[in-house]
Order: structure tokens, then sequence, then C-alpha cells
């Protein structure tokens, strides 16, 4: 892997909305990877990406990154929602499932990722986030990250609320505080305004941006009774 890229990591792709922003102007990443283990969701990846596929800027994990490797099940998301690996979640059909792959996030990083690169990465993968982080900070790999987004959906399975604020508390003992909680910067009209919003919040992000008069600059925040209600979501 020679010479520094900046890589965009999209931890739970689901149908590619954070990549319709991300392959597209004004961002330029040198490689995107996107991780998706349900199978119906890959394949509308493929077809509505293939020209950044060809290009190889794109490339698809059809698996999970998890804390372990082998296979999973994945439970289907009722109407709106996305599949997880917990079944105990809410708005999931329990009943819908299939076996997925996992894949251990450590070895992902250490096999593809150099300490020379500048990663950002967004984690919004229904509960995985979790095994996901806590890999990366058991190994160590989770230093190279620049900066990570991460969504909570851990708090949305039952009995497993707590284990967001235990998962920060462990970021930090591990001196890693590069991380943004998407309640925080995922704000906008839609899909794509949330994640540029999120990215215009990432310092390390300009190196990609083609054009920073496009981005919001300040980046745009919730509004305060919003942020007053984050605030005491993780005491």
């Amino acid at each position: 892997m020679a010479g520094r890229r900046t890589i965009f990591l999209d931890i739970g792709a689901h149908w590619g909305e954070t990549l319709e922003e991300a392959l597209f102007p004004p961002w330029r990443f040198d490689l995107i990877y996107a991780f998706e283990p349900d199978p119906e969701a890959v394949a509308v990846l493929r077809g509505k990406f293939a020209e950044a596929l060809a290009s190889e800027r794109l490339i698809i994990v059809d698996a999970a990154l998890s804390d372990r490797e082998g296979e999973a099940m994945l439970f289907g998301a009722n109407e709106g929602g996305g599949a997880s690996l917990y079944a105990e979640k809410t708005d999931i059909d329990a009943s819908r499932r299939k076996p997925v792959k996992l894949i251990l996030a450590r070895h992902f990083f250490a096999e593809n990722l150099s300490a020379d690169d500048i990663i950002l990465a967004k984690l919004n993968c229904e509960g995985g986030e979790v095994a996901i982080l806590n890999d990366l900070v058991d190994s160590g790999q989770i230093g190279k990250l620049a900066r990570v987004v991460i969504d909570f959906d851990i708090r949305k399975v039952r009995g497993q609320r707590g284990q967001a604020k235990a998962l920060m508390r462990k970021l930090h003992a591990a001196g890693f505080d590069r991380f943004l909680l998407a309640e925080n910067v995922m704000v906008g009209a839609d899909a794509r305004a949330r994640t540029r919003n999120a990215l215009a919040a990432m310092p390390e992000a300009r190196a990609a941006c083609a054009d920073l008069s496009a981005l919001p600059s300040p980046p745009r925040r919730p509004k305060w009774t919003r942020r007053v209600k984050y605030f005491f979501r993780y005491l």
C-alpha cells in the first residue's frame, strides 16, 4: 500500500444512503469500503454504484465486521428499519432470519489499512458497533481511525442499553476520543445533507474535499432542545 490514502469506511451501508454522498463531489476519497451483510442490500448497492465498483474506488464487503469470525443470524427489520444481529432490537421481526458472514474487525484493519492512511468511518450497524469497537480497542487497531461517527443502535436492544456508555468509557480509557455521536452531527434535511454535515464535522475529511465552500461552515448542530435530550441520553 504505497502512499498516504484518504479512506472512508461505511460500516452498515444499508441501501447506500451514505454512499450517495461520499462517492460524489465534492468528495474525492481514494477508497471507500462499504460493509453490508444483507444480500438483498448488497444487490442494491452493486446495481446503484456499478461505476464506482468498476473503477475500484468502491469495495463492497458483503459481511459484518464483528469481534469474532464465522457466521451469525441476521434478523430482518420491520418496514423502515435496518436488519440486525440482535433479535431483541426494536423494530425487528425475529421470524425473518438468514445466515450471514462475520469478519473479525482487527484482522480486516491489520490486513487492509495502513497507519499512514487517513481513515474516517461511520458506524450504523444496528447494535453491531459495540462488538466492532471493542475488538478494535482490545487489539490496538482503533488507533488507525482518524475520526469515527457512531450511531449507538445498541440502545435499541433490550437489556443492552448500558453498553453504549460503557464503550465510550472504554474508548476514553484507551486514549481514543476521536469519535462523534451520530445524533450530534447527522443533521440535515435528508441523508445526503446529514452525511455531508457529519463529514464537515471531521477536520481530517478536508483532505478529501475538492470544494470546501460546499461544506456547511460551521457544521450544523441539533436544536438546543435535542441537545439537552441527547446530553441526558448517555448519563
